[in-house]
């Protein structure tokens, strides 16, 4: 072509010729992929960060859950304890009252109010102790009752 034909071209024809690449060109695409690799990366994270919380969550109203039952089992089972307990507690008053009846018959009537007022732990075995005042040697369940008659003899002696 000589330098003629060149000046006679139209600027269409131009358009159509193939255009060299540069390294513009080069880093624009370059860059254009490093950005969507980055968009993919930050996706596919919040994705897999989706998934784990939704595992997580059906984990925790699972515990929730279990707990939730354990609780109304332990809820159900005091209550089963209690109406136990009150139909215990009948068969104690009948077993006093039992107690009370046979005890009675003895000569000693401050016997059978000490012994059947008294709860059934403490008509058991009871350790020794001595009396603050007197120095005598009684039993810890009958404490209160002692310490009553010897403080009142003090006091009568006293007056």
């Amino acid at each position: 072509m000589s330098s003629t034909d060149i000046s006679n071209m139209d600027d269409t024809s131009t358009l159509d010729a193939p255009r060299q690449a540069t390294w513009l060109d080069f880093v624009i695409v370059i860059g254009t992929v490093i950005f969507l690799a980055f968009l993919l990366v930050n996706l596919l994270s919040m994705i897999w960060n989706y998934i784990k919380l939704r595992k997580e969550i059906k984990k925790s109203y699972k515990r929730a859950k279990a707990s939730r039952i354990r609780a109304e089992k332990r809820a159900i089972a005091r209550a089963g304890k209690a109406e136990e307990d009150k139909k215990n507690g009948s068969t104690r008053e009948l077993k006093s009252t039992e107690a009370f009846l046979a005890l009675s018959v003895t000569d000693d009537p401050s016997s059978v109010f000490t012994s059947a007022s008294a709860p059934a732990e403490e008509t058991g075995k009871s350790a020794r102790v001595l009396c603050p005042n007197c120095n005598d040697d009684i039993l810890e369940s009958r404490v209160n009752a002692h310490l009553d008659r010897c403080l009142a003899r003090n006091s009568d002696t006293i007056v």
